[in-house]
């Protein structure tokens, strides 16, 4: 019984320390957000009117970074927060990191300026989301063979006017075609299912359905997928 009951407390403190949430700076705010959105704010961007609702440290498992940012996210939202800033991603051990945002509360006319520093026409394939794995995935765009390995990222141009095809699996598996048009956001996808969550709306990429999964090439969340574009090695 004695051997039970350390093992459950055990247990309980690690999940406890996994999804450990720390307030490094608060500020008082009256606003509150009409939709439920977390929008990334470029560096670029002038936040000067803008209210700085808290500066926010998550931590948890190196292996389920997409946790980690939505404890964060979660908690931002509860304080009238809507936006936020990258400002640093720390691996603390072989199995724990941790990922600091300062959470903003924003007009709509702020969006609207930020839209300009999307990356436009570019496709982001990311690895798996476990940083303390190296396992390799294969994949082809437009009959090319490449593969992108655990914790890193490859970019690809999508001409004006042309279609990149992206394949999983080759005949039996998943074909996705992305056309480049003038001034289309960023696409970013996965083959695992990283940055899945709730469908809402998002005031930067015009979406009211961002997660979609075919069966194998998935759509990552953007605001989630420009953080890991600060997390995740690029893989040339």
């Amino acid at each position: 019984m004695k051997k039970v009951l350390i093992l459950i407390l055990l247990i309980v403190g690690n999940a406890t320390f996994s999804q450990k949430i720390e307030y490094i700076e608060k500020n008082d705010t009256l606003q509150k957000p009409i939709d439920k959105i977390f929008v990334y704010i470029f560096p670029e961007t002038d936040l000067t009117t803008s209210k700085n609702v808290a500066k926010i440290k998550s931590t948890g498992k190196l292996n389920e970074v997409h946790s980690i940012f939505q404890n964060l996210e979660n908690a931002a939202q509860k304080i009238g927060a809507n936006a936020f800033r990258f400002e640093n991603f720390t691996k603390l051990d072989e199995n724990f990191a941790e990922l600091t945002l300062t959470a903003y509360f924003c007009e709509d006319s702020i969006f609207n300026i930020n839209y300009k520093y999307v990356p436009k026409n570019k496709v982001y394939i990311f690895g798996n989301q476990n940083l303390a794995d190296l396992k390799k995935q294969n994949f082809k765009i437009n009959g090319e063979k490449y593969e992108i390995q655990s914790g890193n990222y490859k970019a690809f141009d999508v001409k004006i006017g042309e279609e990149l095809k992206i394949n999983k699996g080759g005949i039996t598996g998943m074909t996705f075609w992305i056309k480049g048009v003038d001034d289309k956001s960023a696409t970013f996808l996965s083959f695992t299912g990283l940055g899945f969550g709730g469908v809402s709306y998002n005031p930067q990429f015009g979406s009211g359905g961002i997660n979609i999964n075919t069966g194998r090439i998935n759509r990552i969340e953007p605001n989630f997928a420009l953080t890991l574009l600060k997390i995740f090695q690029e893989q040339k």
